[in-house]
């Protein structure tokens, strides 16, 4: 299978668009209550020549956001089984999601 692509000329300087911004980065094993999120663009045409680079730009973005809240998990336990003397334990959080 062969697809043709188009390369332009040299120009001065071509810098992709912004990407998407990234999923928020979730804080809920950090210290920090805000998440953040990143994006970022390339340069993808330069001159050689010194004096026609790119000019200095950011290339990677970031900005804070808020991630939804972190599950509270707790230790759930049944009975003593009163016929072997045993018992099941897991940890769950409130919406019945098991631990890992």
């Amino acid at each position: 299978l062969v697809e043709s692509c188009e390369v332009p000329c040299p120009q001065d300087c071509q810098i992709s668009e912004w990407s998407q911004w990234s999923m928020c980065q979730n804080p809920c094993y950090s210290n920090f209550s805000d998440g953040f999120q990143y994006r970022s663009r390339v340069v993808f045409a330069e001159r050689e020549s010194p004096t026609k680079l790119c000019p200095e730009q950011p290339m990677i973005e970031q900005r804070p956001c808020r991630s939804p809240g972190c599950p509270n998990y707790h230790w759930t336990v049944t009975d003593w089984s009163a016929s072997d003397g045993v018992r099941d334990v897991w940890c769950q959080n409130e919406r019945g999601e098991l631990a890992e």
